[in-house]
């Protein structure tokens, strides 16, 4: 598969689930053996508790969108940097609902086999989707 390929099978994959608002649909996108690894995890995780999680983040900001501001690879390797947007309607991790707007950014390095994604190394910046909700502070620059 090119990149091209892959491309198109990991857009799915956000697409269904986040745009969608759709993450069970998205099973097909993934290989039945993909293993995600993420610092928000304790350990690699799989499609099971990857599909919980954006069901999660669609109830919590159910107007949210996902779209692709840089996408690159080589072999069986993608790299996509990506935004999230969306208004915190209801509980998230603890955080009772703000009704505010979140703009977050993440950077994932997928692994694809025989047209789906076998694993992934996700960086979603949870600080700036925190620091937006007004869960921490901002941290303050040289002055």
């Amino acid at each position: 598969m090119s990149v091209n390929d892959h491309k198109t099978v990991v857009w799915r994959a956000y697409d269904i689930t986040f745009n969608q608002r759709n993450p069970a649909g998205a099973r097909d996108c993934y290989a039945p053996d993909y293993r995600c690894h993420s610092s928000i995890h304790p350990g690699p995780i799989g499609f099971d508790e990857l599909e919980a999680g954006g069901q999660e983040i669609v109830d919590a900001f159910p107007d949210v969108t996902v779209s692709f501001e840089d996408v690159f690879g080589e072999g069986d390797r993608l790299v996509v940097r990506h935004l999230f947007h969306g208004t915190h309607l209801a509980e998230f991790k603890g955080i009772p609902a703000t009704g505010k707007q979140v703009t977050f950014s993440g950077t994932d390095i997928y692994r694809l086999a025989d047209g789906r994604i076998a694993e992934e190394w996700a960086q979603p910046d949870v600080f700036a989707m925190l620091r937006q909700l007004g869960v921490v502070p901002a941290i303050a620059g040289p002055q």
